[in-house]
């Protein structure tokens, strides 16, 4: 009889010892993810330097990924899901990429207008060309709407400047580079003013 609860009081305690781990894992579970919640939630920026006393805790998988996003935004403008697959490039497993893009604090429509500046810095888009690119970048609507709108551009100039490029490589009749603009997009009228200014 003594053996007996001896053995049930040890069954009882392996039970309690058990559910005590159990819950402690729930908890550090939940932790992460309230954390992880509200790292993506609070105002943005591009400055985490605060992320790698946050995640501590977190793989060293993990902690890479995120300081390699943060390198790529140092130095050109990323959409979300652009930046989590040039993570992907880099080999970084598909969890730690995932992490990485989620805890950045980042403010995305932000960098669609980065984005759609570093274009225009270096070739000529209409409005709806610009917003497609943006799509083509993997950025939302939204964000890819947000860029077009704001960014300060004169798209009559830029469908002169886009004509002036085809003619650099190739000759147009007046007609077949006003068709050429409305193909990339530009107005009716973006694409006259573009053919009545050139030299």
């Amino acid at each position: 009889m003594k053996v007996r609860n001896i053995l049930c009081a040890a069954v009882l305690v392996s039970f309690v010892t058990l559910t005590a781990c159990s819950a402690k894992e729930e908890v550090t579970v939940s932790n992460t993810t309230t954390s992880s919640l509200e790292g993506t939630s609070e105002a943005s920026s591009t400055d985490t330097s605060s992320n790698t006393e946050q995640n501590q805790n977190i793989s060293r998988e993990f902690r890479n990924a995120l300081a390699k996003a943060e390198e790529y935004l140092d130095y050109s403008a990323f959409s979300k899901e652009g930046l989590y697959e040039q993570l992907l490039y880099e080999q970084f497993p598909e969890d730690a990429a995932r992490y990485a893009v989620d805890t950045l604090q980042v403010d995305w429509d932000e960098q669609a207008l980065k984005g759609a500046e570093e274009y225009i810095e270096y070739s000529a888009f209409s409005k709806e060309g610009l917003y497609d690119q943006l799509l083509y970048e993997k950025y939302s609507e939204d964000s890819a709407r947000y860029a077009v709108n704001t960014i300060q551009a004169d798209w009559n100039e830029q469908a002169l400047k886009k004509a002036k490029e085809y003619l650099e490589y190739s000759s147009f009749s007046n007609q077949g580079l006003y068709d050429q603009l409305l193909y990339e997009q530009f107005t009716e009228s973006e694409a006259q003013y573009a053919i009545d200014h050139l030299e």
